[in-house]
């Protein structure tokens, strides 16, 4: 598996977005799909403990975030992450493959704007972006 920790996927600058998810099949589609599609720029991140660093660093849009991440509980992300008055107004969109009502109200009282059970197509994905980055809509 390639290093995902930290990595710039493209330069077009309307919106920013960092994907965080240790998935490298998920993230490879993401990215592909919104490079071509769109002209945000993507980041990734595929563990919990870099992603503090990324968003103060990059400032995103919004962040794309998996709960299963390999070093840290998905939920105690995002409450670190609204902590941060800095950072704390970027929303927080949550693509689990947990469709439990529980990791649901868990992650919306976290602080995540929405919440998403995977497989999620990405025009859908888009379509729900749109309202959060920066620009006119996508078609």
């Amino acid at each position: 598996m390639r290093d995902m920790t930290i990595k710039k996927m493209s330069s077009t600058q309307q919106g920013t977005m960092l994907i965080v998810d240790d998935d490298e099949f998920v993230v490879e589609i993401l990215t592909t799909y919104f490079e071509s599609e769109t002209p945000w720029t993507v980041h990734q991140c595929a563990n919990g403990n870099d992603v503090s660093h990324m968003v103060g660093s990059i400032q995103p849009n919004i962040i794309l975030m998996d709960l299963k991440l390999p070093d840290i509980n998905g939920i105690d992300l995002i409450y670190q992450l609204k902590r941060n008055r800095e950072i704390s107004n970027i929303p927080i969109i949550v693509m689990s493959g947990h469709d439990d009502l529980t990791y649901k109200r868990q992650a919306l009282k976290a602080g995540a704007t929405r919440y998403l059970t995977k497989p999620i197509h990405p025009a859908v994905l888009k379509n729900i972006l749109n309202k959060y980055l920066p620009g006119p809509p996508l078609a």
